[in-house]
């Protein structure tokens, strides 16, 4: 069988959609162990690349139309599943201006793919034909992808800026994927119907995957710093375990802390009768509470700013902490601090992706 140029570019991207796959599969592992929802999202964005590039692959290799219209619907699931993974991260809610921009790009294009010359026949050298968008969905296209692809490479901005030094070589590596994959493929795109963006894709997406299994918690570096974490004994007001992700920090004495802490939100109690203070917001920081049902406990997490994600990770360091050592708080006669030390562990199990 003798394949015809424009099914060998089918049998490219087919090819090309191997490294995205691998991403594909570390960020399910990822999901799988820490059951996190950053990394659903994530995996699910990833899923629908692959799904993109399957399709153009078939849709080369077979000349049917409908793996035409696979290609381009599946880049609306993948602009709201990218979204939804920057701003799980990020962010203590959605951001409706994404959202918006997104659902009025997606609209455009589900409207333009319901025209009868939505997917035609167009030249190809050599003298052969293939399928492809007509111009105004290749343009609607390109403007989606490289909304997103601007998205992509800010938010890996912030996680090389962030990154410890002993991970920069690899977040570089990281940021350099994501303009080779976000930007220079669909702006090249844009003004070459013929260009494969595939091979930008695979080229970005090769060098993404070295990075996340090189670095498995890369894609979880926050765009904002944590400073320490601090349990206190409601009873004493002393504190219990602390643990500091930015030993550098000035900070004061913890116990001094701890108590400062509880008059405040004793007070805050007391004259408000609203219920327990959640969150503290400083100039430069937020400081995020919650207390155990359990145990008589406090925790208290420090941050440059709040995310959905960071609240979900205190929620379950508390119900890791109240498990372990409840038997403590029903038996002991005094505090005594050294018996929290292996909390530590549970910190590495509630924060995974924090180095």
């Amino acid at each position: 069988m003798v394949l015809n140029p424009v099914q060998i570019e089918g049998i490219f991207y087919l090819f090309l959609t191997v490294p995205i796959a691998i991403a594909f599969i570390i960020t399910v592992h990822h999901y799988l162990r820490y059951k996190s929802r950053p990394s659903l999202y994530f995996a699910m964005a990833w899923l629908n690349y692959v799904i993109w590039g399957l399709a153009n692959g078939f849709v080369f290799f077979l000349n049917v139309p409908i793996f035409g219209f696979i290609g381009a619907y599946i880049t609306i699931p993948l602009a709201i599943f990218t979204v939804l993974f920057f701003d799980s991260i990020s962010r203590e809610d959605v951001s409706l201006v994404k959202m918006l921009v997104v659902t009025i790009l997606s609209t455009a294009k589900f409207v333009l793919l319901l025209q009868p010359d939505a997917i035609q026949s167009t030249p190809y050298p050599g003298g052969f034909e293939r399928l492809t968008l007509n111009i105004p969905l290749m343009i609607l296209g390109s403007l989606l992808t490289t909304t997103l692809g601007l998205w992509y490479v800010y938010y890996t901005a912030q996680i090389h800026r962030n990154a410890p030094k002993k991970m920069k070589y690899y977040s570089g590596m990281c940021l350099g994927g994501a303009i080779t994959m976000g930007l220079v493929g669909p702006l090249i795109s844009l003004f070459s119907a013929n260009f494969p963006i595939i091979i930008n894709v695979g080229i970005g997406a090769l060098l993404t995957s070295i990075a996340f299994t090189r670095q498995s918690h890369l894609a979880y570096i926050l765009p904002f710093k944590l400073f320490r974490l601090t349990v206190v004994d409601n009873s004493s007001g002393i504190h219990l375990f602390t643990h500091v992700w930015n030993p550098d920090s000035e900070f004061i004495n913890p116990n001094l802390f701890s108590g400062v802490l509880q008059g405040i939100t004793g007070i805050l109690q007391e004259s408000l009768r609203k219920g327990f203070p959640r969150e503290i917001n400083l100039d430069y920081a937020t400081i995020l509470i919650n207390r155990s049902e359990e145990i008589p406990v406090t925790f208290v997490l420090i941050a440059s700013r709040s995310s959905s994600y960071l609240r979900q990770a205190l929620q379950t360091f508390t119900e890791h902490f109240s498990r372990v050592f409840k038997g403590s708080f029903s038996t002991r006669k005094r505090v005594v601090i050294a018996d929290f030390t292996p909390a530590e562990g549970l910190v590495a199990i509630s924060f995974p992706f924090i180095p």
